[in-house]
């Protein structure tokens, strides 16, 4: 279920038409310290904020040795202290394969045109799609029974500050999730290197268990950045534009 939200101004050459965000050029930098915790996959913010969602980046094949690019979407679901669970389809329709598609081969950043309540659980949902091997629109490509959420998953993961970096191979010949993470890991300690205000979340969406060859964790890498107010979220970027 989405809801819709007044527009607040932000450069209107990077706005997009969307119910609940604009498509920004820049992810998001980590300026200003904003407390959260990780709790069986999910960010709980302690005070209300605002967020912003950057695709960093997919990989993930369908077929003999990766065959073509699968096609990914991604929800984000928010639920409110009373319960209330909002999902949010930022990047497109989720159950849209071709429409909704973030296995685009190039960072897609959402700035959330909303507040949400302190103590609010922010996970993230990822589908894979295969090919059915005739045209290129939403009803050519299938489910492929991969659809995961970050909620107490262990196929998924959400890394935060100072955390070890999975050290997981990309299935294939893939790039790894340290590829797309690199912007956010310690050259010296290997370790993740992200601002109070961020967590990245980590999907594997072709395989079913830890134990699988395959298993590789950047399948979907995203990024989710908190902050007061949209606003301040654009401004941060801005500058560094």
């Amino acid at each position: 279920m989405t809801h819709t939200h007044h527009v607040y101004a932000i450069k209107p050459c990077l706005l997009i038409a969307a119910a609940l965000g604009v498509l920004l050029t820049t992810p998001a930098t980590a300026e200003v310290p904003f407390p959260f915790t990780i709790n069986l996959g999910e960010v709980v913010p302690a005070d209300t904020f605002a967020m912003d969602v950057t695709v960093l980046g997919c990989a993930i094949g369908y077929g003999s040795h990766g065959g073509y690019d699968a096609k990914v979407t991604l929800q984000i679901n928010v639920e409110q202290p009373d319960g209330t669970v909002r999902d949010l389809e930022l990047f497109g329709p989720f159950n849209a394969p071709v429409d909704g598609n973030i296995n685009t081969g190039s960072p897609i950043r959402r700035l959330v045109l909303a507040m949400w309540d302190s103590a609010s659980r922010v996970s993230l949902t990822a589908r894979s799609w295969k090919w059915d091997g005739s045209g290129d629109t939403n009803n050519d490509w299938d489910n492929i029974g991969r659809t995961q959420n970050s909620r107490n998953n262990p196929l998924v993961r959400v890394m935060r500050d100072g955390d070890t970096t999975p050290g997981l191979a990309g299935f294939a010949d893939q790039a790894s999730a340290e590829v797309y993470m690199a912007p956010y890991i310690d050259e010296v300690t290997g370790t993740m290197k992200l601002g109070t205000n961020q967590a990245i979340y980590l999907f594997e969406l072709g395989v079913t268990s830890e134990n699988s060859s395959g298993f590789d964790l950047q399948d979907a890498v995203v990024l989710v950045t908190l902050g007061d107010s949209p606003v301040a979220l654009d401004a941060t970027a801005s500058a560094h534009d």
